[in-house]
């Protein structure tokens, strides 16, 4: 089922600031797009069913009813200018750090420099992606500047039967507080890692998964390449797929049958949900934020966290179609 996607953003009518760079702060962002809305936009229509911002501690649940009922818990470790932001999901929880089942490590976000300041929320009942960047870069290229992109929320299933379905960005498969510009989903390409994800039955097994993007190859991150700059408006887009991690043709799945003909562990079990990846990637001189529109549909440019060429879009619109 199509569900429409909203966009909130730092510079809208009464949305919530980021000043002191503070957990809390961050925290009431979220709380206010998932939950409360602020000025003319109502929230995404998730739930925070454990914890409070004051506390610096929340946990946040999206929609039972359109998606998987999954939650994702997010908590300071101390509430100073620059402090981390942690953050873990599960299938469940009972309350505060209770996570059902535990496969997940946490990994952590940030406003770590004194001009991450600008923050973007796109998303649905069931999934968004969260963006905090710096005021004082103005190109789509960062150049290793610290900047934060990471998903939460439910996949789009190839499986009509899957039980599992929530997912979070771990850029480390460790536990992990810290920030980086080398962290975000901006610097992701062919091969990086998602998150170890449940079968599809409720067996309790899991498996890494990666992110499978078919035109990586074409860009440079770090060099003065000719995919770097500025390009025409993206014409061939391809979904962000999710497959077994390192997987062989003979990888098997928990019940000793190879992954190509696993319904419980597909080589490939779905997509992220209203990302794509374009062909005619660039745009590194190009000025923050880009909006692009291909056949009446408008799709929000991630930025580039090294020096070369953005290739990934958000799509505007709607998801899980």
């Amino acid at each position: 089922m199509a569900l429409p996607v909203t966009v909130y953003r730092w510079d809208d009518v009464g949305a919530p600031q980021i000043v002191d760079r503070k957990p809390t702060e961050i925290l009431a962002v979220l709380k206010a797009c998932l939950v409360d809305g602020y000025g003319d936009k109502q929230g995404l229509g998730w739930t925070m069913p454990y914890g409070d911002v004051a506390s610096n501690k929340v946990v946040f649940r999206n929609s039972p009813v359109d998606g998987s009922g999954g939650y994702v818990q997010f908590w300071g470790t101390s509430d100073t200018a620059g402090g981390q932001v942690n953050y873990k999901h599960a299938k469940t929880m009972t309350g505060l750090d209770t996570w059902i089942p535990d496969i997940a490590p946490y990994n952590s976000l940030a406003a770590p420099r004194a001009t991450s300041k600008q923050w973007v929320v796109i998303g649905t009942t069931r999934g968004f992606y969260f963006i905090v960047t710096q005021s004082d870069r103005s190109n789509m290229s960062l150049g290793v500047s610290d900047s934060w992109t990471g998903f939460y929320g439910d996949f789009d299933s190839l499986i009509p039967s899957d039980q599992n379905t929530f997912v979070a960005y771990y850029y480390t498969q460790s536990d992990h507080s810290g920030s980086s510009w080398s962290f975000t989903m901006e610097i992701a390409s062919n091969g990086t890692d998602l998150c170890r994800i449940l079968d599809t039955d409720n067996s309790g097994e899991h498996v890494m998964y990666e992110l499978g993007m078919p035109f990586s190859d074409l860009f440079s991150t770090s060099t003065l390449a000719t995919s770097k700059g500025s390009s025409p408006v993206p014409l061939t887009l391809s979904n962000v797929y999710m497959r077994v991690a390192s997987a062989t043709n003979t990888t098997k799945d928990a019940h000793g049958l190879y992954i190509k003909d696993s319904t419980t562990r597909p080589s490939i079990r779905g997509v992220m949900a209203g990302l794509y990846q374009f062909a005619q990637g660039g745009y590194a001189d190009q000025p923050w934020p880009q909006v692009v529109n291909q056949d009446g549909r408008e799709y929000w440019m991630l930025r580039q966290a090294h020096a070369g060429a953005s290739h990934m879009l958000i799509d505007m619109v709607s998801w899980y179609e």
